[in-house]
């Protein structure tokens, strides 16, 4: 059990807890309680989004000296609000009760991570994930996942729109291969451009989303290199013209030899458009992911 006697007794309220973290109350304050052991001692890590507008400095002050009695482990009251405490009964409760007291004499209190509201708070529970959340941003958001989730994919205009981003993103590649440098580290720009591009129609985002931007780097990928060929016989040989490498393409591309010598290259540049865009192909899928199966409930 995560909570503890002593914890029970300081005032805490559970709402909900994970395998790691419990969500509760002291009083009207909101905040996460993560229990580990330091040096055979167990502590309680607090931690809360809360707004103080004035005297943070008693905070400061309050925290200091519980830490010089070595009452609490640590404190942070500028980037997030935590502090940790020993699970002990002479401790824990006269820290707690002495700090909610101070978080009401300087009017603190929580705000929501969206909005930043202090109003009309409570723990909601997104994906799984616990988050304190005002109630018009929970309608909000339930609202806008709910228009996304009706919204109809557009396949063909989004992998069209995503082939032009990459063409676009071909350029870095042609640009270097002029200049001597390995063409296929611009793999990352023909990826950015796919993704962007399929962004511009604002589609539902799927699973097939997904595969379809990886067929536009693909294809990308595979016409950038036979663009920065075409420009390598031109420079070599001025005789060359465009229309008479595509006649000749079947017989160029069908040679081994010159088949193993542009392999590197194509592999290289198709594995660094996929890297450098794998975070965001990710996020992407796991988008997909999770506006299929969306859920938001509020916790008492």
């Amino acid at each position: 059990m995560l909570c503890s006697e002593f914890l029970l007794e300081s005032g805490f309220t559970p709402v909900s807890e994970t395998s790691e973290t419990l969500y509760g109350r002291f009083n009207t304050y909101l905040f996460n309680a993560e229990p580990y052991t330091l040096s055979d001692i167990k502590f309680y890590k607090f931690s809360s989004s809360l707004s103080i507008p004035s005297h943070k400095g008693k905070i400061m002050e309050f925290f200091e000296n519980k830490k010089d009695s070595n009452l609490i482990d640590d404190f942070d009251v500028d980037e997030n609000f935590t502090f940790s405490v020993r699970d002990s009964e002479e401790t824990i409760k006269d820290t707690i009760t002495q700090l909610i007291s101070l978080l009401e004499e300087v009017e603190a209190s929580n705000y929501c991570v969206h909005c930043k509201k202090t109003e009309d708070l409570n723990f909601y529970k997104v994906n799984g994930t616990l988050t304190v959340m005002c109630s018009a941003c929970e309608r909000e958001l339930t609202e806008s996942i709910e228009i996304e989730k009706n919204k109809r994919p557009k396949y063909v205009s989004a992998f069209f729109l995503s082939l032009i981003g990459a063409i676009i993103g071909t350029i870095g590649w042609i640009l270097l291969g002029l200049i001597g440098f390995y063409a296929s580290f611009a793999g990352y720009l023909i990826g950015l451009g796919a993704i962007k591009g399929y962004k511009l129609t604002k589609s539902k985002i799927t699973k097939k989303s997904v595969i379809l931007i990886s067929i536009a780097i693909v294809i990308a990928v595979l016409f950038a290199e036979y663009i920065g060929i075409y420009i390598s016989f031109k420079r070599a040989d001025p005789a060359w013209s465009f229309y008479g490498y595509v006649i000749l393409t079947p017989i160029i591309y069908t040679d081994l030899e010159f088949l193993k010598s542009i392999a590197l290259n194509l592999v290289f540049g198709i594995l660094f458009g996929f890297l450098g865009t794998r975070g965001t192909l990710k996020n992407l899928s796991d988008e997909a992911s999770s506006l299929k199966d969306f859920t938001i409930e509020k916790l008492n």
